[in-house]
């Protein structure tokens, strides 16, 4: 089988993410297929702790810092055959705010690796980072608990997913993305709330990159996992949050499981002992162990690559026409006016590290 990266996120911390991301490396192991988790939690990586390390001085800082080591020379062993680990290490400055360049070669060399399955331990919140490696992943889980506060900031990181991979494809068609800029808060001078009443603003100015809005959502794998869950209204909480998601993002996010509250699992996080110690056959054990074979049985995402391929699919037809002329034909009044009113700083003067993101992608494309 191809390698396969899965990006674990959540939306705040204390959801569980990291011990989520262990438990799920630990039952893809045990069922027979390779696996290595890595701490991408950059800036504040902690993960080792949670296998009964208390420091470690090489790990991604190393490899961004070295620029010629590989991934597999700075993994650890984690006690599981199968499983190995490398750590994150916050003792390299700015590993925080990485640019674009770093970020997509510590992504490349992840998919060097020769491990069935990547897991990606990402920090918590919606820095770029996160997102960025969120949406390059082949598939994403958002792992959340069933507290209000924690399935709002679930729902935020998807929104937030949802605009950074458009924002990412649409970086070639100004027009296009300045549209989705100014929708993507609540109180939008467009009233545009969905993604689906972005799609169809878009449609007036064109009916291609519409439908590429709408597709683009629609191909994203990302499923939805709740964590220490104590009652039998987990289930439905994860079901009503996908609903939501699917009305309001136009994405198809699955649920992945409910994890129930292990308090075995909960003492060894406080000895500082391995939790790769878990009782296989305890309540932590048995769920997990279900929600890797439900991993490992899914099929694949189109990977970023195609996506960048594709996008010349959607573009203008005619060779002597230009989009924006094509554009200013098949505006309706209230979008022309819009378009015509965006900020030129909005156009030209974007971030240091995002000036040549279209040159870097299409080049390292084929590395992904």
């Amino acid at each position: 089988m191809s390698k396969r990266i899965i990006a674990i996120a959540g939306g705040k911390g204390g959801v569980g993410k990291s011990l989520i991301t262990l438990g799920l490396g630990g039952a893809i192991a045990r069922a027979g297929k390779s696996a290595t988790v890595v701490d991408l939690d950059l800036g504040a990586s902690n993960l080792h702790t949670l296998l009964g390390h208390k420091k470690v001085l090489c790990g991604v800082g190393t490899f961004l810092e070295e620029g010629h080591r590989d991934f597999s020379e700075l993994a650890i062993e984690t006690g599981i055959k199968g499983l190995g680990f490398v750590p994150g290490t916050g003792l390299t400055p700015g590993m925080a705010n990485l640019r674009y360049a770093e970020k997509r070669r510590v992504f490349s060399g992840l998919r060097k690796l020769k491990s069935d399955y990547i897991l990606l331990d990402l920090g918590a919140g919606t820095a770029a980072n996160t997102l960025d490696f969120f949406i390059w992943a082949d598939t994403g889980i958002i792992v959340t608990t069933p507290v209000p506060s924690a399935i709002l900031n679930a729902y935020e990181f998807a929104k937030n997913a949802v605009y950074r991979r458009l924002f990412r494809v649409l970086r070639p068609v100004p027009y296009i993305r300045s549209i989705v800029e100014r929708t993507k808060g609540i109180n939008n001078d467009l009233f545009i709330n969905t993604i689906g009443q972005l799609a169809d603003c878009v449609k007036d100015v064109s009916r291609e990159y519409s439908q590429m809005i709408l597709d683009e959502c629609s191909m994203m794998r990302i499923s939805l996992l709740m964590n220490l869950v104590s009652s039998e209204k987990g289930p439905a909480m994860t079901r009503k949050l996908c609903g939501i998601a699917e009305q309001f993002l136009s994405i198809n996010l699955r649920p992945a499981g409910e994890v129930p509250y292990d308090a075995a699992v909960d003492q060894l996080v406080g000895k500082l002992a391995p939790v790769t110690k878990y009782d296989k056959e305890g309540p932590f054990g048995k769920s997990i162990a279900r929600i890797a074979d439900r991993i490992m049985n899914e099929e694949f995402k189109t990977s970023e690559a195609d996506i960048i391929n594709r996008l010349k699919d959607y573009g203008p037809k005619s060779k002597t026409e230009s989009f924006e002329q094509r554009a200013v034909r098949g505006h309706m009044k209230k979008v022309k006016t819009f378009v015509e009113s965006v900020d030129s700083e909005l156009l030209s003067e974007e971030p240091e590290d995002e000036k040549a993101d279209l040159k870097v992608e299409t080049d390292t494309a084929g590395q992904t």
